[in-house]
């Protein structure tokens, strides 16, 4: 071990779990209720306050899923890269998105949001 003999040294354990990711259990449900349509619009519109964002990258995700972020974040106007990713991390947090080997697609649940969205604005 390396540094001053008087440095805490903390110990970790790691154990692997059968529970499955949060996220990922959110991700694979499908939107049952109009509640959750109008919770998942508030929860977005939350986060398009700055500037508007979620719609454009959700449908961007939808029509090109698996293709390099690289890719897909200038043409939505994004800055840099790191921003785009970040973005993409609370569509994933709320279980819209999934994140490929290469790129991202909707999940079953962000599919069915964006259904959902379009019935109500086609009535």
């Amino acid at each position: 071990m390396q540094g001053p003999a008087d440095s805490t040294l903390y110990r970790l354990e790691l154990r692997a779990t059968s529970e499955a990711d949060a996220r990922q259990q959110l991700a694979s449900s499908r939107l049952v209720e109009d509640g959750d349509v109008r919770q998942l619009q508030a929860r977005l519109a939350r986060l398009d306050r700055a500037q508007p964002w979620t719609m454009a990258t959700l449908t961007a995700i939808q029509q090109h899923p698996g293709t390099r972020a690289g890719d897909l974040y200038a043409g939505l106007g994004w800055p840099d890269l790191a921003t785009f990713k970040a973005h993409v991390r609370q569509l994933k947090e709320l279980g819209l998105t999934l994140s490929l080997r290469i790129g991202y697609r909707l999940s079953p649940r962000g599919e069915a949001y964006l259904n959902a969205v379009a019935e109500s604005v086609e009535v």
